[in-house]
């Protein structure tokens, strides 16, 4: 069972990710190549994923956390691709 510690490591990590996550989509609007900003950032969280996912696999698939996490990343994953397609749809007209 985790300790009262790493379950506020946790928190912290995941807030750290959805503040880095909610900075660049901001930051994304201002720059010229945005697409490849919001791809770049796709890229990192796919990898933070597959990363829970290899966790899930070594270490086994009760850590009730660890599903929440992986969750988390896939509704910021979510966000982050249909802001590129809202993107890709605004430069083709």
């Amino acid at each position: 069972m985790p300790s009262v510690q790493s379950h506020t490591i946790l928190r912290v990590m995941m807030g750290f990710m959805a503040t880095i996550g909610i900075f660049w989509i901001m930051i994304s609007q201002f720059y010229s190549n945005q697409k490849q900003f919001l791809l770049f950032t796709a890229a990192l969280t796919f990898d933070f994923i597959i990363s829970r996912i290899g966790g899930l696999f070594i270490d086994g698939f009760d850590q009730v956390f660890h599903l929440y996490r992986i969750g988390f990343e896939l509704v910021v994953l979510t966000v982050i691709l249909a802001i590129y397609f809202m993107l890709q749809k605004e430069t083709e007209y």
